[in-house]
């Protein structure tokens, strides 16, 4: 065994320690993928500092963690933290632009009308192709407005020709 292993051998580690380190990271990285606001990290990081701190014994002589490394490290984590977090806040403002909150009030266009029934007929939106009626009759290639969500179907009414280059 080489002199540099030995010496890894010696250093007074609490597994303690090192436990509450890997648990504060583990925290912090499930922040990212909970929605939640920070709470599951805050701990994260308390953990961390904990087990930095708590990481060699100190009782023995000439081993030491040094604390500005454990406050940078921190502060650094912390940093990170309320980057996440910022991200998740500015998301959660952002309005809505699929289901039904994107889908009432977009343009269409008909692709087909349904035969014997002029009033229904066909669009696609979001991707998709819907089924869709309308007070007015319906023709194929024109733009219709959706009005509403009736489970499978749309509710729609024509739509004013779209502006060139609209």
């Amino acid at each position: 065994m080489a002199a540099s292993e030995q010496a890894v051998l010696v250093v007074p580690v609490s597994f303690a320690g090192a436990a509450l380190i890997l648990l504060g990271l583990a925290f912090m990285i499930a922040e990212l993928v909970l929605p939640n606001y920070g709470v599951v990290g805050f701990f994260g990081l308390i953990a961390f500092m904990v087990g930095a701190l708590s990481l060699i014994d100190t009782n023995a002589p000439g081993f030491s963690l040094s604390l500005t490394l454990i406050l940078f490290l921190a502060l650094l984590l912390v940093l990170l933290l309320a980057a996440v977090l910022g991200m998740a806040l500015k998301a959660r403002r952002r309005a809505l632009v699929s289901g039904d909150a994107g889908l009432v009030g977009s343009l269409a266009t008909v692709t087909q009308v349904i035969a014997g029934n002029p009033f229904s007929g066909v669009v696609q939106a979001q991707g998709e192709l819907w089924q869709v009626q309308c007070a007015t009759p319906l023709q194929a290639g024109q733009n219709v407005r959706i009005t509403a969500r009736l489970g499978v179907r749309l509710e729609v009414s024509a739509a004013a020709p779209a502006a060139q280059g609209e």
